[in-house]
């Protein structure tokens, strides 16, 4: 059982920022990945490992393959998606529990994506009533399904905006499963000031205090 905090903040129109940090237990404290997200470029991701000394480790293009921190969640996993790096398609409608879905399949068409990337295609389930992502399954680059995320324990944050409060990722090869709850949230932005995502923060393990 581990403990983590999340911080996200958006710097600009074409860029993202994403701070992940271990606060528990004690011999993973301080662990961070720092991540940006360009719309236009690559991504750039940064693991701390606070034993190996006061420097942020880059994740190499190939690496964003590899599992983090023995979770069920690639480095390529743990960033968001630039909706003009993939094609979008529509399949049929699906209904399961009295719940309406669009099914849609996404395929990275950005060349380097496509390349770095794990995957072959993801198919994602979307509420009609609130097009709130329900579930996403992950193919490999040979069609094979491999794992599956269920986002479940919707709770209605602000106004249109939803978000699981549990979330579980089932890797089928593995046979392992990845199961995170969500304790608290906030989008005060006063929470989330931008010295968060420097690296002085993180290696000063400031964030996890």
């Amino acid at each position: 059982q581990r403990f983590l905090k999340r911080f996200s903040r958006e710097m600009s129109e074409d860029e993202d920022r994403y701070v992940t940090v271990f606060t528990e237990p004690a011999g993973i404290k301080g662990v961070s990945l720092l991540t940006w997200k360009h719309e236009n470029t690559a991504n750039d991701q940064w693991l701390y490992l606070p034993a190996y000394g006061k420097k942020l480790k880059r994740i190499s293009k190939g690496g964003k393959k590899n599992y983090f921190m023995g979770t069920d969640y690639t480095f390529e996993d743990l960033s968001s998606d630039s909706k003009d790096k993939y094609d979008y398609e529509r399949l049929a409608d699906e209904t399961i529990e009295g719940v309406i879905y669009f099914v849609i399949k996404s395929v990275a068409v950005d060349p380097q994506l496509k390349k770095e990337s794990g995957y072959g295609h993801r198919i994602f389930w979307v509420a009609q009533v609130n097009y709130f992502i329900a579930k996403i399954e992950f193919y490999d680059k040979r069609k094979r399904l491999i794992k599956q995320q269920i986002n479940s324990d919707l709770v209605n944050v602000e106004a249109q905006l939803w978000r699981a409060n549990t979330i579980t990722m089932e890797h089928f090869v593995n046979k392992h499963k990845t199961i995170s709850f969500v304790q608290k949230r906030s989008f005060d932005e006063q929470d989330v000031p931008e010295k968060n995502f420097r690296e002085r923060s993180i290696i000063n393990k400031s964030l996890v205090r």
